[in-house]
């Protein structure tokens, strides 16, 4: 996906725009294996497709964020299930472990809303198991 995050934003106008691109799927697990530089390189690629060239034309910076690099992430957000799969990830261990996060959201599953709604979740349950002893 190509978007542009500021889009709509009440942010001053100086005639920058901030275009991103989002690589999701097996379609594109080969760009995890990529340096910065090289990844930065081939998602231009893929904005000038779209934009007939434009991108690298007009291109000033870039930040990459390689979530296949990152030690505590390691990948990405979760793959749409069947919601009994994010129901059961979300479900008490030996009635003391919880899991929260946007993989056990079964309405907003790969969100960051989902993410906080289970930990609010999972803070209550956790608070509630505790008062019962």
């Amino acid at each position: 996906a190509v978007y542009d995050p500021l889009y709509g934003k009440d942010l001053p106008s100086d005639g920058q725009n901030v275009l991103a691109f989002v690589a999701i799927g097996n379609k594109y697990a080969d760009l995890g294996e990529l340096n910065d530089e090289e990844l930065a390189s081939a998602a231009l690629a893929k904005i000038d497709k779209y934009f007939d060239g434009k991108g690298t034309k007009n291109h000033i910076k870039h930040e990459v964020q390689n979530w296949t690099q990152e030690p505590f992430i390691l990948g990405s957000y979760s793959f749409p299930c069947d919601p009994k799969h994010n129901k059961a990830l979300g479900e008490t261990v030996g009635g003391k472990l919880l899991f929260a996060g946007e993989h056990t959201s079964i309405k907003y599953h790969s969100l960051v809303n989902g993410a906080a709604m289970e930990g609010r979740r999972a803070a209550v349950k956790a608070l509630a198991n505790h008062l019962k002893k």
